[in-house]
């Protein structure tokens, strides 16, 4: 496929200068359709191993979008023997020099596309011992002909990890005006119940050309957990080519018991730096082992009621007896000098995620498979702490922390003047300092004169 232009759509008439050379490397009959239409084609018959043909769109002079390919002399579409072709782009110098208005656009130079091709997804990509998992096989014809029922077979080996769901097999497909529709395809009687294994399923539904798309969806039960990740894999047979895998993975995660890892230590309100630069919270594992927060959703409310999250995007762990701390900022000089564990203020994709602790507000803590961890509900004084510039600090790691009482505003000064122990133990008010204690003072006896 070929996409090039001539600037404003003006490629200065019957000219040559914007042309492709084709060169099969076997005895072929060459296809062009210009305008990417799926019926409109001109066909070079018999064109010879390595020969160079030159071609240019007659109507417009204006190859973007171009279908080009080849196959086996005297055959048709229908036959899929298609000649591998080498391709270049050009363009006439003579119209097309540097200082000319016109000059020739140059956009993706040469596209090949695939005949057929197939992809699994998961809709869980971290999992634990209990989940349902939904598995979608994609099969989509790209190729410039349909291809008929029964030719396509997909066989699918599911992972020791997993028990199939009975029934729970069927085809998604495109009845036609992009309504999609469904129907069940049965258990096996031989073997397992499970549709997809031993000699596979062959597709009964034809899939049209240039996008004629089928899926095929199935359910599985994780039934233990013996390995670090669930893989499924398959393959698709079809009479185009080789055949073609494809797999899904998902990763277990550690699932702490409610409680263990929770929330110690809350920032919502830096005197010295603005909220979306000096905001953060604190985690402490209570648990005997490291836990890893890979996926984990945190959520908490907008200012007008509704919620803002986000998930730990990387690889995050936190050791049996440590803190975590999770903050809006990671440079020094901008959220107070405290250090940072993880950022969530922007996404991967690195737009700025609005996560914000307000004076009423609440922190919801969940695993990576949506089990709740953790959750924080503060006021704005009645029952917790409602400083300016200090951290609303658990008192000590074995108090419940959703009672208010059981916080305190945090007095210890750290760098440019807020108060709290970011990533160290609470401490809610100073040490007492005593004055010392005075030596006894032992008077001599008095003697009286006689």
């Amino acid at each position: 496929m070929f996409r090039y232009g001539c600037t404003n759509n003006d490629c200065q008439g019957d000219v040559d200068r914007n042309v492709v050379w084709i060169t099969p490397v076997d005895d072929a009959d060459i296809y062009i359709d210009y305008n990417n239409t799926g019926t409109d084609y001109e066909i070079i018959r018999g064109a010879k191993r390595w020969s160079s043909h030159k071609f240019k769109d007659p109507y417009d002079q204006d190859m973007s979008g171009a279908v080009i390919f080849a196959l086996k002399p005297n055959t048709t579409l229908a036959d899929g023997m298609g000649v591998n072709i080498a391709a270049a782009w050009g363009q006439d110098g003579s119209v097309s020099g540097p200082n000319q208005g016109i000059s020739m656009d140059l956009g993706t130079v040469i596209r090949p596309f695939p005949k057929i091709y197939a992809e699994k997804f998961v809709d869980k990509k971290f999992v634990a011992v209990g989940n349902t998992l939904l598995y979608t096989i994609k099969v989509v014809n790209t190729g410039q002909s349909p291809i008929e029922p029964n030719l396509v077979t997909i066989v699918d080996t599911l992972d020791p990890q997993v028990k199939y769901v009975p029934h729970s097999t069927m085809h998604v497909y495109d009845s036609g005006d992009g309504v999609l529709a469904a129907s069940a395809i049965p258990d096996s009687t031989t073997g397992t119940p499970f549709p997809l294994d031993g000699d596979g399923h062959k597709i009964p539904l034809p899939l049209p050309k240039r996008g004629g798309v089928v899926e095929i969806r199935f359910q599985v039960d994780v039934v233990n957990s013996t390995s670090s990740t669930v893989f499924n894999n398959g393959t698709m047979y079809h009479p185009l080519g080789d055949p073609i895998k494809f797999d899904a993975t998902s990763t277990f995660v550690d699932l702490a018991p409610s409680g263990n890892v929770f929330i110690n230590e809350i920032m919502r309100s830096p005197l010295t730096f603005p909220d979306n630069q000096g905001e953060w919270f604190e985690l402490y594992n209570n648990d005997n082992k490291t836990i890893n927060l890979t996926g984990w959703t945190f959520t908490s409310k907008t200012p007008s009621g509704g919620v803002e999250t986000f998930t730990v995007t990387m690889p995050l762990y936190i050791a049996p007896g440590t803190y975590l701390v999770l903050g809006h900022n990671d440079v020094f000089t901008l959220n107070g000098n405290y250090t940072v564990d993880y950022t969530y203020a922007r996404e991967p994709n690195g737009a700025y995620n609005g996560f914000g602790l307000d004076d009423t507000d609440y922190i919801i803590m969940q695993n990576a498979v949506g089990t709740e961890i953790d959750r924080v509900d503060w006021d704005h004084g009645p029952t917790f702490p409602n400083a300016v510039g200090a951290s609303m600090s658990l008192r000590t790691v074995n108090l419940n922390n959703t009672v208010g009482s059981n916080w305190c505003n945090a007095t210890t000064i750290w760098s440019f003047g807020d108060r709290g122990t970011p990533g160290s133990t609470n401490i809610c008010r100073p040490p007492l300092t005593r004055a010392p204690t005075k030596a006894p003072v032992t008077k001599a006896p008095v003697t009286k004169a006689p």
